[in-house]
């Protein structure tokens, strides 16, 4: 699979006609009602975050144990990558937390679908989904969406994002604006991390093909691939590792 395959599921499979696309977002004031943005399916409690209450944090997975199962559906095929890919994270994570498969008392499943999502954080209230159809099965897809799951946002939606990047609104396509929100309620234990698996990359959500997020050097930012070792600290901090 090439790279280039990989990132047009990352920026949610929208097939933007660059001739016809609107530009432009206001920078301040983005705040989200919705309970779909970008890959993350939201729940009311993260949308309370996301706009600055600090008191709706989201539920750890009890027991640090995430567990999931695969739609009766899903292919045979993309489940021993998907298995192994888990394991190899959580190594990756210093075995913080486990990622069991089950077959009865899951409130995740892995299903197909359009593009790659998951929902953020555990509920115990509604059954939870991964859509991992076939361009989204490969090592930064799995993680990224398995650590939405685990309760965290993209890296770019930091309260204290502006410090560290240029966030050029006026080549945001005007209809993904909502994906450059700043989650003001979001608890911080690490430094910023240019290469997290959760970072989008510099042309992302773009209108024109111009770049939308970049360094306050100027300087772009890659499609990162791997998990960091921030991004496992924070997984950490957040389970109490």
């Amino acid at each position: 699979m090439t790279l280039k395959t990989i990132i047009s599921f990352i920026t949610l499979s929208v097939v933007i006609e660059l001739c016809s696309a609107q530009c432009g977002c206001t920078q301040k004031g983005i705040k989200i009602s919705n309970f779909n943005v970008g890959d993350m399916v939201l729940s009311s409690q993260d949308v309370l975050r996301i706009n600055g209450f600090k008191a709706a944090q989201g539920v750890h997975w009890p027991n640090k144990l995430l567990r999931y199962t695969f739609d009766p559906s899903y292919p045979d095929k993309n489940k021993n990558a998907i298995r192994e890919f888990l394991k190899i994270y959580e190594k990756e994570l210093g075995n913080c937390l486990r990622f069991l498969e089950e077959k009865s008392d899951v409130y995740a499943t892995v299903v197909l679908g359009g593009g790659c999502s998951a929902n953020v954080g555990y509920n115990k209230n509604y059954p939870l989904s991964i859509t991992l159809p076939d361009p989204c099965v490969n090592r930064r897809n799995v993680k990224h969406e398995f650590t939405h799951l685990l309760g965290f946002m993209h890296e770019h939606t930091r309260p204290d994002r502006d410090q560290f990047l240029k966030i050029e609104f006026g080549n945001v396509h005007s209809g993904l604006c909502n994906n450059f929100y700043l989650c003001e309620g979001c608890k911080l234990t690490t430094t910023y991390d240019f290469d997290s698996i959760m970072q989008y990359p510099s042309e992302a959500f773009s209108c024109n093909g111009k770049d939308t997020i970049l360094k306050k050097n100027g300087g772009k930012i890659p499609f990162n691939m791997e998990v960091t070792k921030l991004d496992a600290k924070k997984v950490r901090d957040y389970y109490g590792c």
